[in-house]
């Protein structure tokens, strides 16, 4: 699994893909000094989204454009946004 994972995060796969999201993922996980040096940065358009809310709605939509942002490849068997 560990050379999958490491396979991934430097092979230059087609943005979007499977492949480059893990690879992506994996790198960000194991790069404990760019995940310091980022802090929270990488998650300020969504803390403003989250600031904006107003309503109901407001959260619906916040969590439906969120699972839309896992590709249906990325999905596992269960159905979640998450990967297994």
């Amino acid at each position: 699994m560990r050379t999958i994972l490491e396979e991934a995060a430097i092979t230059k796969a087609p943005r979007g893909s499977i492949e480059q999201l893990t690879g992506d993922f994996y790198a960000g996980c194991v790069n404990e000094a760019e995940v310091d040096r980022l802090g929270v940065k990488p998650l300020q358009p969504l803390m403003t989204q989250i600031d904006q809310m107003k309503d109901r709605t407001d959260v619906e939509g916040l969590i439906g454009r969120l699972q839309g942002a896992v590709p249906d490849r990325a999905r596992n068997r269960c159905g979640n946004g998450f990967l297994p």
